[in-house]
């Protein structure tokens, strides 16, 4: 999964940037990058299990670019600008700015989320403008010499995104079929990724956070698109602790669990993402795959070999693994299942998978 972090000059992005890698919080400009290990306590439950050698968790490509535009107006030019790796992202983490400070003046000079993110929305929408209508003048001289019925089709498509981009509103919000979706993949258009809005929060609203994504998600309603309120700067301090400290920590703060596993699981969620898991000698391993793939297409997640050589799955659901500690107590209790290529993962599945090249 490649998430992209963008937002307005000093909102936090980088600092979010660094709580989520671990690495210290970056100024300057261009794009920073960084893999980080998704949270999942499941796979501790599985080790104690197993006692495996490694444990493996899946990962997070973490791209932090801060070339979103603070003033829209600004942004024209903003998509010969955008690098590629943003365009190739499978979603957008936007950050805006709650947080009051007499030390980092906002540069607008007042604190307003909703604006900054109305901002952050045009300049996107700007900058996918430019490029359908590039596109779509390239296609229509081209029709002026031949007729293609493809291009005629890809220019009908266009035609219906300058429109949605003309009246101030994102790609994402359109209705659009999977054959569209699929046309639109080529363009890499940034309003058409699903988006997480963070509101990036002071530390004395931590305990607002609930109420505010509630208000928030009401605002952004229903669609390819979530809402996470945190405070960067705590989050960049928790990471930093030790397992010991870190509880304490929270226990302190009030905090339940870390914000960040929270903003991680959202991304999931917007992306249709869910895990499964390999369990033996030598790791216990988590899997990412899209949510309604079978077990062949998960098996060639794992290599491409498995997938040639599928015979079946073994699967057991990951309640059902920890509560009969592992194999041989779910087979006993029943809970064991061979399932053929065609099977939908579900997730926290614990799979064996047999095959033979």
């Amino acid at each position: 999964m490649h998430l992209g972090i963008i937002g307005p000059a000093q909102s936090g992005k980088s600092t979010l940037f660094a709580a989520a890698t671990g690495q210290p919080a970056r100024l300057g400009h261009g794009a920073h990058r960084a893999l980080i290990l998704v949270p999942d306590d499941r796979l501790g439950a599985l080790a104690e299990i197993e006692n495996p050698r490694k444990i493996v968790p899946a990962e997070v490509d973490y791209l932090d670019w801060g070339g979103v535009a603070a003033d829209p107006t600004t942004a024209a030019d903003m998509e010969s600008k955008i690098p590629a790796e943003i365009r190739d992202c499978d979603a957008l983490v936007v950050v805006v700015r709650a947080f009051e400070s007499d030390v980092v003046a906002h540069p607008r000079g007042t604190v307003d989320a909703a604006h900054d993110l109305e901002d952050s929305n045009l300049a996107l929408v700007l900058a996918d403008l430019a490029t359908v209508e590039n596109r779509l003048s390239r296609v229509e001289r081209t029709l002026k010499v031949k007729k293609d019925t493809e291009l005629e089709a890809e220019r009908t498509a266009l035609e219906r995104w300058k429109t949605q981009l003309e009246s101030e509103h994102p790609i994402r919000d359109l209705d659009l079929s999977d054959q569209e979706w699929k046309r639109l993949r080529g363009f890499g258009l940034l309003t058409a990724k699903p988006l997480l809005v963070v509101v990036n929060l002071g530390e004395d609203q931590i305990g607002d956070a609930d109420r505010i994504e509630t208000e928030w998600q009401a605002k952004l309603g229903p669609g390819r698109s979530s809402i996470i309120a945190l405070c960067a700067q705590i989050e960049m301090e928790i990471g930093q602790l030790g397992d010991e400290e870190r509880g304490a920590f929270l226990t302190d703060m009030g905090i339940a669990e870390p914000a960040l596993g929270r903003m991680i699981r959202a991304s999931y969620g917007l992306l249709g993402l869910l895990s499964f898991f390999t369990a033996a000698e030598p790791e216990v391993r988590a899997w990412t795959i899209t949510e309604g793939q079978t077990a062949v297409e998960a098996a060639r997640v794992i290599h491409s070999d498995i997938a040639r050589g599928f015979i079946r799955a073994e699967v057991i659901p990951y309640d059902d693994y920890v509560e009969h500690r592992g194999v041989p107590g779910a087979k006993q209790a029943g809970k064991f299942r061979l399932e053929g290529k065609d099977y939908i993962v579900r997730d926290g599945d614990v799979i064996y998978f047999r095959f033979n090249v």
